[in-house]
């Protein structure tokens, strides 16, 4: 399941009570290219800066919230589709 979460710098707590597996896959996800100053496709709005576990990242929108639809990542899925929903720009 790909989470597009515009307000994911605001969610530092949930980040923190990720599953392993899930912080795992984050961290491995493509940087940024345009966060980091390089060229990327054109269509790209650009990815998500924020901070999980004292470390800040500035990751692809399209990857770094990419995760596998099981039971272990339920909670912490419905955790972050509920905050987005609930964001406010």
């Amino acid at each position: 399941m790909r989470i597009y979460a515009a307000g994911i710098g605001e969610y530092t707590e949930i980040l923190a009570d990720f599953p392993d597996n899930m912080k795992k896959d984050i961290v491995n996800a493509g940087e940024c290219k345009k966060l980091n100053g390089l060229k990327c496709s054109p269509t790209c709005t650009g990815g998500y800066s924020f901070q999980m576990d004292g470390a800040s990242y500035k990751k692809c929108k399209n990857m770094a919230f990419f995760h596998t639809l099981e039971e272990r990542n339920f909670s912490a899925i419905r955790k972050i589709v509920e905050a987005e929903i609930n964001h406010v720009d």
